[in-house]
């Protein structure tokens, strides 16, 4: 069921949106989110400059990963690895930002 969710900007303006996961819990795949249409998306208030270069999806269910990434024509790459694991790329002014994390199954 989504999740209403919400927090005051720096500048006193609030964001509101709404989080949702999958029917059938998939470990490695991220959360959803619904920003609230009244709302100001977060990317037209961000500073810009950086843009996706990858991002990957890794997890002991590949098949289903990639299943779901096509479905909702997501830009994701995905392997195959013992636990859940996350790699984003950004390409930023200064140069790329790389982010990655790792989970084990609950």
């Amino acid at each position: 069921d989504p999740q209403e969710g919400s927090r005051v900007t720096p500048s006193g303006g609030a964001l509101r949106w709404q989080t949702f996961g999958l029917q059938e819990e998939l470990y490695e795949a991220p959360f959803f989110i619904v920003w609230d249409g009244e709302s100001p998306h977060p990317s037209s208030t961000s500073p810009t400059g950086c843009s996706l270069e990858g991002w990957t999806v890794a997890g002991p269910t590949q098949e289903r990963l990639e299943r779901l990434g096509s479905a909702l024509e997501l830009p994701l790459g995905t392997a195959r690895a013992p636990a859940p694991a996350m790699r984003l790329t950004l390409i930023c002014p200064k140069g790329s930002v790389l982010f990655e994390s790792t989970a084990r199954h609950p």
